[in-house]
Order: structure tokens, then C-alpha cells, then sequence
């Protein structure tokens, strides 16, 4: 039982460790998401405000030329948010930290179940531990692939709180 509920354990640990990780990539995309999402939003309003401003000026020039440019930023930056897709990036890794905390908290209760019982109960910790390992399984093959910046700071945090 022991080895049992050793693998357990560190399951629950790998769990909220790629929890946090994926913590980390929603926050990432998010930030993506507003870094490309507000510029756009502004160049936009900026660009349909000039245009609109100016035009009973006679002297186009100038103004042509910053409306183009804002225009065109716009453009560009709508077109690389589309492109990238930080809105359901961010949304997915959120998804995915929300079932691997739900499988840490499974691992653990897991744990609680079987931490007094003998190894007549060995047979019946293995199938539970087997349906634990095929959620597990699922949720990793549903789940976005997490970057590895994201990774090795989730590891890194790991590793500062377990030298603590």
C-alpha cells in the first residue's frame, strides 16, 4: 500500500504543479490579449475621430497620413490578435488548471482513504488508482500545451517551496 499511496502523492504534487503552470500561461495570454486588444481599441477610435474632425479641413496631408498610420497599426495588431488567439489560449489554460487542481484534490483524498487501510485493500486502491491515472490521461490529452517559459516557472516555484 505504501508504494501505492507514495505514487499517489507524487501525482497530487505533478498535478498542482501543472496547475500552476497553466496558471501562469492563462495569466500570460491575458496579458497578450490586453497588450494587443487596448491599442487597437484606441487606434481605432483615434483614427474614426480624425477623420471625422477633419473633414471640412483642406489640408489632408498631415492628417492623411496619421490616420493611414493609426489605421494601419490597427490593422496589424487586430490581425496578429486574431492570428494568436490569446482570448481562447488564456481560456483554455484556465479550463485546464481548474481539472488538474480537481485531480490534485482527487490524488488527496485518494491518499486520505487509503492511508490506514491494510493490504486487503490493496485490489480495490489499484482499479480506484487506475480510473484516477485514466482521467488524468484525458485531461492531458484535452488540455493546450503549456509553454515552456510557463513550465519552468511553475518548476521553479516548485522548487523554492519544497527548499523552504
Amino acid at each position: 500500500m505504501k508504494q501505492i499511496l507514495d505514487r499517489t502523492q507524487q501525482e497530487a504534487i505533478n498535478c498542482d504543479k501543472l496547475r500552476r503552470a497553466h496558471y501562469i500561461a492563462w495569466e500570460m495570454q491575458s496579458k497578450l490579449n490586453l497588450k494587443l486588444g487596448l491599442p487597437v481599441v484606441v487606434l481605432t477610435a483615434v483614427a474614426g475621430s480624425a477623420i471625422f474632425a477633419n473633414c471640412d479641413n483642406t489640408d489632408f496631408s498631415t492628417i492623411s497620413i496619421f490616420v493611414g498610420m493609426a489605421s494601419f497599426a490597427a490593422t496589424v495588431l487586430s490581425a496578429l490578435q486574431t492570428f494568436l488567439k490569446p482570448s481562447e489560449k488564456a481560456e483554455a489554460h484556465k479550463s485546464s488548471a481548474v481539472r488538474y487542481a480537481s485531480m490534485k484534490r482527487q490524488f488527496r483524498a485518494f491518499n486520505l482513504e487509503y492511508a490506514d487501510k491494510d493490504e486487503s485493500f490493496r485490489n480495490q486502491a489499484m482499479n480506484e488508482m487506475k480510473n484516477l491515472f485514466e482521467k488524468l490521461d484525458f485531461y492531458a490529452e484535452i488540455s493546450v500545451a503549456i509553454p515552456e517559459e510557463a513550465m519552468e516557472q511553475a518548476d521553479d516555484e516548485f522548487r523554492n517551496k519544497v527548499a523552504e
